[in-house]
């Protein structure tokens, strides 16, 4: 039985897909990069909140920034909610969650907690500023 495809897919979307999915460091071994493509493709639905997906840029693999682990396929919005994917539009540091302040000459760390920005510290060095980062994400299983 053959399942019909939600979307109309470009000719090369499955080694697009497959280079795209990479290059944001998501995992995968070429025999379950198979199995994901094909739950990706003809998902029609979001896993957390349950919505419909109205287009093919609606559908997202959503997976462990730091891991690379593949967690879900969620809808556009689900994924921007998603913690470890919060990295402000500011952020030229290079650094997760670590932003400069030209203004103040300093850089500061700041997470999202229930979707609202936290500053948690800052200070003028920026190696000083992401160990404590790394500190706080351990001890409070930020990325979880």
């Amino acid at each position: 039985m053959n399942k019909t495809l939600p979307f109309e897919l470009k000719k090369n979307h499955k080694a697009q897909t497959k280079y795209q999915w990479k290059r944001q460091g998501m995992i995968f071994t070429l025999e379950n990069f198979e199995y994901i493509y094909e739950e990706y493709i003809y998902s029609t639905n979001c896993n957390i909140c349950e919505n419909k997906f109205k287009t093919v840029k609606d559908r997202n693999l959503d997976h462990n920034h730091d891991t690379g682990e593949i967690r879900d396929i969620i809808c556009r919005s689900c994924n921007q909610k998603r913690k470890d994917n919060k990295m402000q539009k500011n952020n030229t540091t290079g650094y997760r969650n670590i932003y400069y302040e030209e203004a103040n000459n300093r850089y500061v760390f700041a997470v999202n907690i229930d979707n609202k920005v936290k500053w948690i510290k800052s200070s003028i060095n920026i190696d000083f500023l992401v160990k404590y980062r790394d500190k706080w994400i351990k001890e409070n299983n930020y990325y979880t």
